[in-house]
């Protein structure tokens, strides 16, 4: 029996009293909103970036791409033989990466979803893959040009929206879909869902961290620094400070949160050079701010990477849930949000993303 469950869910918070800062949150049901088709309308099971841009709409991406998401790729190269010429030129529709955006409602803005992204100077950038020269022909062949899967989301501080594939960084303007930077980490590898600071300095990892630094890039995607030469572990998301002092590294295999602090205070100045532990027994995969009530949010852990196996310490997270955590007093604050799952324990529901309205309020979570 084939299992077919929700993958975004719609939170509300409500207050318990007009002045209290404890809140108890709600399930709300499917977004966008089913119109009483049971279980998941849209998404299926590759749901991996979520993000909540500055006028409250909700950013989805999925990791694949799936057969609705296709264009007519009119010099797609059907075959190549072994010595690397074209064998076939010819039209196909080829399924491709895309990036989905609702209004609270439910309903998409024309330009959603958005499969050919309008770049800085007129030019386009499909997000599945891009043409290229194969013995002196223009030709688009998914080995050759395939951006990669699609790796993370997050808003910056001024609504905007960062969306990652594989290497390729894109700041989308939230208002109108169209890309205001990009650039490319210098790494073969897959990213993870990025942190940035109040200025728009951007700091990412991969997924595979071992041996690999920790880049900063500047808000026109310069390379600035690295904020670690190594880390280790796997990873899925970052988050930093809003001054850009504290960067919390979410490597889900540590059973915990790494903060690296600048004692100075001097933001991307650096160096980030005080080391702690934060939400211990957490196998983090997702993680970000609250802006409105600054508190940073972050995934407990699944039935697949269980949470509560920090080293000597005994911890009770619940599996699948969100818990808030107060950046001042370093404790996590009572506040959390568990995961409706549509298998009871189920392994492969595993909470990936998690974004909150500009009033704070409606959080959206969704899992891979």
């Amino acid at each position: 029996m084939k299992a077919v469950y929700t993958v975004v869910l719609l939170m509300l918070v409500v207050a318990a009293s007009a002045f209290s800062q404890s809140y108890t949150w709600q399930h709300m049901g499917v977004f966008p909103p089913s119109h009483g088709v049971v279980g998941d309308t849209l998404f299926g099971n590759g749901m991996h970036g979520l993000a909540v841009d500055g006028d409250g709409k909700i950013w989805a991406q999925h990791y694949y791409a799936i057969s609705r998401d296709s264009l007519l790729i009119p010099n797609y190269m059907a075959d190549k033989d072994t010595a690397g010429g074209v064998d076939s030129i010819e039209a196909r529709k080829i399924t491709v990466r895309a990036l989905y955006c609702f209004n609270p409602d439910g309903t998409q803005p024309a330009w959603s979803p958005l499969k050919v992204l309008n770049m800085p100077g007129g030019k386009k950038d499909t997000i599945g893959g891009y043409s290229v020269y194969v013995k002196g022909k223009l030709v688009w062949h998914p080995t050759l040009s395939s951006r990669g899967a699609g790796v993370g989301l997050r808003a910056d501080w001024q609504g905007n929206i960062y969306a990652l594939w594989f290497n390729n960084v894109y700041k989308i303007d939230y208002k109108t879909g169209d890309v205001i930077s990009k650039f490319v980490v210098n790494t073969n590898g897959s990213l993870v869902a990025p942190g940035v600071d109040q200025d728009g300095n951007v700091f990412v990892n991969r997924v595979v961290t071992d041996g690999y630094p920790l880049w900063v890039h500047d808000n026109s995607g310069n390379f600035l620094q690295y904020a670690r030469d190594t880390l280790r572990g796997f990873s899925r998301a970052l988050e930093v400070s809003k001054d850009g002092n504290d960067i919390y590294y979410a490597g889900f295999t540590l059973h915990t949160i790494i903060r690296y602090r600048n004692s100075a205070g001097s933001g991307v100045l650096g160096p980030w050079d005080q080391v702690d532990s934060v939400m211990k027994g957490f196998d983090c995969e997702s993680i970000v701010w609250n802006q409105k009530t600054m508190q940073l949010w972050a995934s407990s852990g699944s039935y697949n990477d269980m949470p509560n196996r920090y080293p000597g310490l005994t911890t009770t997270h619940d599996p699948a849930a969100w818990y808030a955590y107060n950046p001042t007093t370093g404790q996590l604050t009572g506040e959390k949000i568990n995961w409706e799952f549509g298998v009871a324990a189920n392994v492969n529901e595993r909470p990936r993303g998690i974004a909150f309205s500009p009033g704070g309020d409606t959080a959206y979570a969704c899992v891979f």
